[in-house]
């Protein structure tokens, strides 16, 4: 039976569903907002969430062509034209300040689906990627 469920007070930065332990590839991410997970599911069993990945070594990440990335000299380049050996500045989780470090990867992942929203009374616009594991 489908159901919504909600995980409060967590304080991962990246959580990951697990349904009875393990990573859960059929559970849907809804959100994740002040430390509580909102997840879709398609039967009973045992949710549970864990920290999953918070640097560059293997993590998710959904950014479309064309999105500037600030280099560590000061200049932008699109996403799509960064290299391994860039150095970029990068945001340290655990410091909690801007830095500088070096692309140590790149990831190329296929989504499933990419919606965009506009805002036209502020002039923004912003992108969302899904992402179904």
């Amino acid at each position: 039976m489908p159901a919504t469920l909600t995980l409060y007070y967590l304080t991962f930065t990246t959580p990951v569903i697990q349904r009875d332990g393990v990573d859960c590839s059929d559970c849907i991410f809804e959100s994740y907002i002040d430390g509580d997970l909102v997840f879709n599911v398609t039967g009973f069993s045992i949710y549970s969430a864990r920290e999953g990945d918070t640097g560059g070594n293997g993590g998710t990440s959904c950014f479309p062509a064309g999105t500037k990335i600030l280099m560590a000299d000061g200049t932008y380049k699109n996403i799509e034209d960064v290299k391994v050996g860039d150095e970029i500045e990068s945001y340290d989780l655990v410091a909690g300040e801007l830095t500088t470090a070096e692309v140590l990867e790149l990831e190329s992942p296929l989504r499933e689906g990419f919606y965009s929203i506009n805002n036209k009374q502020k002039f923004y616009k912003l992108e969302i990627c899904v992402n179904y594991y």
